[in-house]
């Protein structure tokens, strides 16, 4: 703090700054993001999406390879391919399939959709199997028991019955059972299959018989990539819950929770939940995964809604996404309640139910697109790939078609890239919205500022002066005037008036850094005001002849049209045990007093005035010149 001028007015300055240390920036950091989204250098959205986006990507590649395994290192027996199949439509034994051997038929695509049994024969002898250590993997689609049947030495029938909870102990990764056959299984001559009501053909065309070191190989290759997958979407989990819990926006909830049963179900699907719950019962994985699955899709259409920028679809899409929404959590119920009792009305109902969903995406893409809405390429770009797959899977899980197990995988990834991806849109749409409202922001300080400043002066108007002088405390007020001056504008126009109103608002907005100084007003016209944080006679009128003398110079230099001096008179009241209104009324005495004297002076109201009948009223500083 230093003096200001010779007069003993005070300013204040900074003098010292002193850098952030690191601490400061991350203190900074959290705060910012408590201020919704106000995020600094240091921290970034894109930094975490960015990241996890190119991690995603590099594991996918090499993930579905490693998964595939097209070079498989050992012959593989096609159950389906190499078999012939009997479809029953009630449950018979063993020794009556065999009986009946001229109902099974070679080389058919004919899998009847609904069969109560099916039983299959395969000639092992001409199959090219030459290892004693064999397995028979197929998928886990729930079925109530699996035959294993070969003829033994003694020409007895053998039969191995496999219940659904023996089934799932024996599983591997991709939703798949892998059994051991016995040394006697193998080394038969034929081996006959029976799965009693499967819920799906998958029971039967996904059954392979491969050697126990190539079943064990990809078990453990692909146990690693499916939990690879399962990490990489527990990210955006982590991501949309923090943020979502700092920001609090609506679409990063219903992110979380999309993200979240994505990775329930391919924890449940790809089978490692049985790596860390093995007592989970095969219905109870079906009906997880299924369940899982449902209520993402559910969550993602309310994601949709809520993530488009205001006004881009159309309401009737938005109730239409809702009711699809609204339809996927009834299935994700009706396929814990109905599917163990109706299994293949059930599957063939749960997976129409997505249909909605995907079309009112489409139709929403569509209208977005046409609106011109950015956000809407990450919903593009994250969800045309998992579309695509999740169509295949409609037409396979109703029985359309047959296709390689394999492409069930493509699944997993399509879903971490659509989290990623959407991750990566719910952080462009927070940075989006954070400038939307800091842009409102500006404009709103930009018409509030407009709303109390004169524009001809840049200074405060009367509506913010009668706002701060009623909220002020202890501030003596001076009221500025312009001598004469109806005669300026006659005698040299109303741009010349102008142009002395502008000089003089920049005069006052020179003393707006003192420390005396509370505000500077025009309240119309010709006439000022000034709050002073003075309670000293002798300072507010050295304050005020310091503010008289500078705009008679200054005017006098800046407008050269005019060839008369421009003057101004100042009356000044203090607060000291005076009511606003009453301080108001003594400054506006003191300023027709100073007007009366002579004008170019300042007048202070003395601090008697209110106690007498006559205000009593001192002439401060007179100056020389009075002659306008």
């Amino acid at each position: 703090m230093q003096r200001s001028g010779a007069n003993g007015c005070y300013a204040n300055y900074i003098v010292n700054s002193y850098p952030g240390s690191i601490l400061h920036t991350v203190v900074d950091t959290l705060a910012a993001i408590r201020r919704k989204g106000e995020v600094t250098p240091w921290f970034n959205l894109w930094s975490l999406v960015g990241l996890s986006a190119v991690l995603c990507f590099g594991l996918m590649i090499l993930s579905l390879g490693a998964m595939v395994k097209p070079d498989r290192s050992g012959p593989v027996f096609s159950v389906y391919e190499g078999s012939c199949l009997f479809a029953s439509d009630g449950i018979i034994s063993a020794q009556e399939a065999i009986a009946n051997d001229q109902f099974f038929k070679c080389n058919s695509d004919d899998i009847p959709i609904s069969t109560e049994q099916f039983w299959l024969k395969l000639p092992l002898a001409q199959a090219g199997l030459t290892s004693d250590d064999l397995n028979l993997e197929g998928d886990t689609a729930p079925i109530e028991a699996l035959h294993i049947v070969h003829q033994g030495r003694d020409g007895n029938i053998v039969t191995r019955t496999i219940l659904p909870d023996e089934i799932m102990q024996s599983w591997t990764a991709g939703t798949r059972f892998s059994i051991p056959l016995s040394k006697e299984e193998v080394r038969s001559a034929t081996l006959w299959l029976g799965v009693d009501k499967p819920w799906s053909r998958l029971a039967v065309n996904d059954l392979e018989i491969m050697s126990l070191e190539q079943a064990r190989e990809e078990r453990f290759d692909r146990t690693i990539w499916f939990a690879i997958f399962c990490g990489l979407g527990f990210l955006p989990v982590i991501y949309s819950i923090s943020f979502f819990v700092a920001l609090r926006y609506t679409f990063m909830g219903w992110h979380a929770l999309m993200s979240l049963c994505f990775l329930i179900y391919s924890f449940s699907s790809s089978g490692l939940i049985m790596q860390f719950l093995p007592g989970t019962g095969m219905w109870t994985r079906t009906l997880l995964s299924y369940t899982a699955l449902s209520m993402a899709s559910a969550f993602a259409g309310y994601f949709v809604i809520s993530f488009l920028e205001k006004d881009v679809i159309p309401e009737w899409v938005k109730r239409s996404m809702a009711m699809a929404s609204h339809l996927l959590i009834a299935n994700a119920l009706f396929a814990l309640i109905v599917s163990p009792y109706l299994p293949f009305i059930a599957r063939n109902i749960y997976h129409l139910a997505y249909l909605p969903a995907i079309i009112s995406l489409l139709i929403s893409s569509t209208y977005a697109l046409t609106n011109k809405s950015k956000v809407v390429w990450f919903l593009i770009g994250g969800w045309s790939l998992t579309a695509i797959a999740a169509l295949d899977r409609i037409f396979r899980g109703m029985d359309i078609y047959i296709l390689p197990p394999e492409l069930d995988f493509s699944l997993y990834p399509c879903l971490v890239l659509e989290v990623i991806i959407t991750a990566g849109g719910v952080a462009y749409r927070v940075m989006s919205i954070r400038y939307e409202r800091d842009e409102a922001r500006v404009r709103e300080r930009e018409l509030a500022r407009q709303a109390t400043t004169d524009l001809l002066t840049g200074l405060s108007n009367r509506r913010q002066f009668e706002e701060d002088f009623a909220h002020s405390k202890n501030a003596a007020l001076a009221l500025l005037d312009i001598d004469n001056f109806k005669q300026i504008n006659d005698n040299y126009g109303h741009q010349v008036g102008d142009e002395v109103l502008q000089t003089l608002g920049e005069v006052l907005r020179s003393f707006s850094d003192q420390d005396w100084c509370q505000g500077i007003y025009r309240l119309g016209g010709e006439e000022f005001a000034v709050l002073l944080s003075l309670q000293s006679e002798d300072a507010a009128a050295i304050c005020c002849e310091q503010i008289r003398i500078k705009c008679e110079k200054t005017v006098e230099a800046q407008i050269d049209a005019l060839s008369q001096a421009v003057t101004i008179s100042i009356g000044v009241a203090l607060a000291i045990g005076t009511a606003k209104r009453a301080l108001y009324r003594n400054a506006d005495v003191a300023l027709y007093h100073a007007k009366s004297e002579g004008r170019n002076r300042v007048a202070i109201a003395n601090k008697a005035y209110g106690r007498s009948a006559k205000p009593f009223l001192q002439v401060a500083i007179r100056a020389g010149s009075t002659k306008n």
